[in-house]
């Protein structure tokens, strides 16, 4: 709206435009607050310089903080990521050491064992080797 509000090729201004946007400012709450602070900053060389230090002070923190949160976002999924390194690993070894549990079964079962033979051999239970035989 503020583009429309000026012509820089022309160098015009278009008042009417330009009053509907004060007038819509001086509306809304947070925009009258502002520019009655900037107005008060204004008046006074000293109290401008102030208030471009503190605004500079400010960016400055925001910059840090935004910085911080982009910090620990990514060691937070560096940590993620080395978390489910270790829960797959972990998932790995235990389906791999169920296949060969199985193996180890049929092996036993196409040999002639029985079911209690395996699971006195293996330490298993009956019930899990039959398990790991119909699996």
């Amino acid at each position: 709206m503020m583009l429309a509000a000026t012509n820089i090729q022309n160098k015009t201004v278009n008042e009417e435009m330009i009053q509907d946007l004060e007038e819509f400012a001086m509306k809304e709450q947070e925009i009258r607050e502002a520019l009655i602070e900037w107005e008060t900053i204004s008046r006074n060389k000293e109290n401008k310089v102030l208030y471009e230090a503190r605004l500079k002070f400010l960016r400055g923190e925001l910059a840090w903080i935004l910085s911080e949160k982009k910090r620990a976002r990514e060691e937070g999924m560096q940590e993620g990521r080395e978390e489910g390194r270790q829960e797959g690993i972990q998932e790995g070894l235990a389906q791999g050491m169920e296949l060969s549990l199985k193996k180890v079964v049929n092996n036993e079962l196409n040999q002639g064992m029985t079911f209690s033979m395996i699971a006195e051999i293996t330490g298993l239970s009956e019930k899990k080797v039959e398990e790991l035989a119909h699996s």
